[in-house]
């Protein structure tokens, strides 16, 4: 599927990614998020922190793309968007999904020469309020910051808001940025806990999206 976005093609592919597109996913969320609170939070230190970002985003990849609805955005054949959506039924995640997961947390410490599970009690809180009713989870979405406000994130969160609004099913996420809020809110979604880290150096919110028909997409033009 392509749609132009700003002044460039975007292809949208669905599916895992090989391991050359994981390693560009890896390197695309270092370039996304290293300097969010949260993974400054997480990973003190500046120099390891964009390599414990990358390898946490391109083992999720990996460990989820079986059980995971993943959609990625290329421009001129380079990635510049991820969007990973996990469907009714498959949160939480098997218990085997959840061992690797824990040691990439672990690994991920490792590299960032930091404790592991920093942030332990916010992500527990998260994780207690999630939902236990039917829902689409949408549990990473990022866009390379080169190409950030051209659509892309529109376009990758289309299809499965479609699917929930056709489905009259909820929809959840968290996010660690404030400004993604008011994002988010423009397509449909809204807060329904905030939580802090400890020191107050970081925050997450969690929201949620009851299915509307007849909701159209919003511009990414601002």
């Amino acid at each position: 599927m392509a749609f132009q976005g700003g002044r460039a093609q975007i292809t949208l592919r669905h599916g895992g990614l090989d391991d050359d597109g994981l390693r560009a996913a890896g390197a695309l969320a270092a370039r996304a998020f290293s300097d969010d609170d949260l993974f400054r939070y997480q990973y003190p230190n500046d120099r390891r922190r964009a390599r414990a970002v990358a390898y946490t985003h391109l083992r999720l990849l990996k460990m989820v793309e079986k059980v995971a609805i993943i959609t990625s955005a290329y421009r001129d054949e380079q990635l510049v968007g991820v969007v990973v959506w996990i469907p009714p039924g498959a949160w939480p995640y098997a218990p085997s999904i959840q061992l690797k997961s824990a040691s990439m947390a672990l690994r991920a410490a490792g590299m960032a020469r930091t404790v592991p599970f920093r942030g332990a009690s916010m992500f527990g809180q998260i994780l207690r309020h999630h939902p236990r009713s039917r829902h689409y989870y949408l549990q990473l979405v990022m866009v390379d910051p080169s190409v950030q406000r051209q659509g892309i994130g529109s376009q990758l969160l289309a299809e499965v808001l479609g699917r929930c609004d056709a489905e009259r099913c909820d929809a959840h996420l968290e996010t660690q940025r404030v400004d993604n809020v008011a994002y988010y809110e423009r397509f449909g979604f809204t807060t329904t806990l905030e939580v802090t880290a400890p020191s107050g150096a970081a925050k997450m919110w969690a929201m949620h999206r009851h299915p509307t028909r007849g909701r159209e997409a919003p511009s990414e033009a601002g």
